[in-house]
């Protein structure tokens, strides 16, 4: 035979029913947030490994680009004093302009070098 329940304790039964899903709800709830934040904390992690890796990759390039136009000033460079070792050595190579004579008196000689 079943057994009557009262109504008090039936209610009594709905409220505790309540109460336990309210519960399941507000943990629900509380693991979803914390969920969100966990995610929101990774994506901001995964955001500052991209712009640090971005960062490097600039100056890397930075770097290449300077080494670059280091080498590039250095071949020039180094162009300018072979043609100046070149243009020395082809000049050593005649007579001298200048003669000893020419040194000794410098005022005598001063007009022709200054028309040369």
């Amino acid at each position: 035979m079943a057994r009557k329940t009262s109504l008090w304790s039936e209610l009594q039964r709905e409220r505790d029913r309540r109460a336990r899903a309210a519960l399941a709800r507000q943990k629900k709830e509380r693991q979803v947030l914390r969920q969100l934040s966990q995610d929101r904390e990774r994506a901001q992690r995964l955001a500052a490994r991209a712009d640090a890796a971005e960062r490097k990759r600039q100056e890397q390039q930075a770097h290449e680009a300077g080494a670059a136009a280091s080498r590039t000033l250095k071949a020039q460079l180094d162009r300018q004093v072979a043609e100046l070792q070149t243009l020395l050595t082809s000049q050593l190579a005649g007579a001298p302009q200048l003669t000893f004579a020419m040194l000794n008196n410098p005022r005598r000689y001063s007009l022709s070098i200054r028309e040369s």
